[in-house]
């Protein structure tokens, strides 16, 4: 059998080039719903951190760290794996909505299903979960998740933006936790798990990323105006225009969007069939089609993985170690 020709190496430039050019276009539609930032946000930045408790627990001593960046207070838990230098790689793990926040990821607090955190650190992983906001800046904190404080604050901006902006300093805070991982991989689950998937579109620094129940298309979602509901926890008020039309709909971006913005790096997707939290879960595979596709047609198809399994908004401990795997193989093909 013939082989395939390759691709001359000017060919492949131009492709990379217009990929490029697509995903900028892509993040500058995306930033245009996440509302205005502070002015000092212009000059992003981040103060050195503090350590301000230890404890112990399962996952051996767990480290909670403060620092500053120019939306306000950023905490996060911090836990290393025996024998770990400042090579050791890295995993970001997002929690889901709820006040455990990062202790649940540890096994500290919350379902213990979703210790997720616990299982990276048990397989060697440097394991470094934000808090969300919400949970942890006590300028705009909610024990509920309501977000009016935050936007007494910054009426202009979005809780998206905001994590958006706290994760990302997270990445630039690494050195003054004595991080200089050789990778890093952001994994999450639910809010964590969308949480995962902007940071990667939007930084480069983030290797691989896994969410779980994060998301489904937000066109055809029969309750999209989650993204920008009038009260409790409202993540994107420029979006609400967009979502108050019935199914399909035409917004400015999608998940498909942050995945194309991702692309090539190795992205694994896990949702449940019976999710009681989307609308249209069972229709993510189409959703998500062109997607794997293109990983395909580039000869990459083991960069993009979709499991789905028959359960509710979960991510149960077999998909966790697919993930553990996933991660594994992604870091050791980075070097």
């Amino acid at each position: 059998m013939m082989s395939m020709p390759k691709l001359p190496l000017v060919l492949l430039c131009l492709l990379s080039l217009s990929s490029a050019a697509s995903a900028h276009k892509t993040a500058k539609k995306i930033e245009a719903t996440l509302g205005t930032p502070p002015a000092r946000c212009a000059t992003p930045g981040v103060d050195a951190p503090t350590k301000v408790s230890e404890e112990k627990s399962a996952a051996g001593q767990v480290e909670t760290w403060q620092f500053h960046n120019c939306a306000g207070l950023v905490s996060v838990k911090v836990a290393l794996p025996k024998n770990a230098d400042a090579s050791t790689p890295v995993v970001l793990a997002f929690p889901q909505t709820g006040v455990a926040g990062a202790d649940e990821v540890f096994g500290i607090k919350g379902d213990a299903g979703l210790a997720y955190g616990l299982r990276f650190l048990r397989a060697g992983f440097a394991v470094v979960s934000p808090e969300v906001f919400i949970n942890a800046d006590s300028a705009v904190a909610s024990k509920n998740w309501d977000t009016a404080s935050f936007y007494e604050h910054f009426p202009q901006w979005s809780a998206l933006g905001r994590m958006l902006t706290d994760d990302r300093s997270v990445l630039d805070v690494l050195p003054g936790l004595g991080r200089s991982p050789s990778c890093i991989a952001a994994v999450g689950h639910s809010l964590g798990g969308y949480n995962s998937l902007f940071l990667a579109a939007f930084d480069k620094r983030v290797n691989a990323v896994v969410s779980s129940a994060g998301f489904e298309s937000i066109a055809t979602d029969d309750d999209a105006q989650r993204w920008a509901r009038t009260s409790w926890f409202i993540y994107a008020p420029a979006l609400r225009p967009f979502l108050t039309t019935a199914a399909p709909r035409s917004v400015p971006w999608d998940f498909d969007d942050l995945l194309r913005m991702i692309y090539p790096r190795p992205v694994m997707i896990v949702q449940g069939t019976d999710d009681p939290v989307w609308t249209k879960e069972d229709e993510l595979p189409n959703f998500l089609k062109a997607t794997q596709d293109r990983y395909k047609n580039a000869g990459l198809a083991e960069n993009f993985s979709l499991s789905m399994f028959k359960g509710g908004h979960a991510f149960p401990g077999f998909a966790q170690d697919a993930a553990i795997s996933m991660v594994t193989k992604a870091c050791l093909n980075k070097r």
